[in-house]
């Protein structure tokens, strides 16, 4: 690969992440925002939810080439599943705590804005750690498949 070759590839890369980035932003300012009876926070949460499937595939591709192993992007994409899951339980039973009971205002309390990114960073771990491990099985398993094509 030339300088030129890796220098479009970097580009593309940040394109690529800047395009991830700004998916997860409507979510992350809509947890701000009292919106009863809208469809915007189903649609802010799929694309919170598509912008961390791309950083993921990204994390997963910068992992390979750094690791040079699918064992490890899958161990750690294990871990943090592991983790997000129980962190996701726990902001769930926190959010009974916080919750506000009459409030009429626009701008949710900030306990409960809190509560929510709290809850937005845990399922982001959640669903990194998924696509960390479905990507490296699938991979594996598809070099297992053209592996074995190859020998016949």
């Amino acid at each position: 690969m030339t300088a030129a070759e890796a220098q479009a590839l970097r580009r593309g890369t940040r394109i690529v992440a800047a395009i991830g980035i700004v998916l997860l932003l409507p979510r992350i300012v809509v947890s701000w925002v009292v919106l009863d009876r809208t469809p915007a926070p189903v649609i802010a949460s799929l694309l919170f939810v598509l912008g961390v499937l791309v950083l993921g595939l990204l994390l997963n591709g910068a992992l390979r080439m750094r690791l040079g192993s699918r064992w490890w992007t899958a161990l750690i994409g294990f871990v943090a599943l592991v983790v997000g899951a129980l962190a996701t339980s726990a902001v769930t039973t926190l959010g009974s705590a916080v919750g506000v009971s009459g409030y009429s205002g626009v701008v949710v309390p900030v306990r409960v804005g809190l509560t929510n990114w709290l809850f937005l960073v845990a399922l982001a771990v959640w669903l990194l750690g998924a696509v960390l491990l479905v990507s490296a099985a699938l991979g594996g398993l598809m070099t297992l498949a053209s592996g074995r094509r190859a020998r016949a």
